[in-house]
């Protein structure tokens, strides 16, 4: 999953889905999110799109244990070719 760059993410951001729980919630693993180099495990994820199409996320925040408030614009996935053709199906 990639979030866009913004003026909060000045580099954007990077994080690997390792597991689909509905159409709406993924999880992911990711590192640099809430910490100082840290890796974050089964990070939550949900879809707050208006159009149900992953533009828009919320993410888990694990000292309030709750969706973050904030936000995040999503530029898309990558994804590799054996995994397109998968999801094409």
């Amino acid at each position: 999953m990639v979030f866009a760059t913004t003026v909060r993410l000045k580099r954007g951001h990077v994080a690997m889905v390792t597991d689909i729980v509905s159409p709406r919630e993924i999880r992911v693993e990711q590192a640099n999110w809430q910490n100082h180099g840290e890796i974050d495990h089964s990070t939550p994820v949900l879809d707050v799109s208006l159009a149900n199409d992953w533009s828009q996320v919320r993410v888990w925040d694990t000292r309030s244990r709750q969706f973050g408030a904030h936000v995040y614009a999503i530029s898309g996935f990558i994804v590799t070719p054996p995994l397109r053709q998968a999801l094409n199906n």
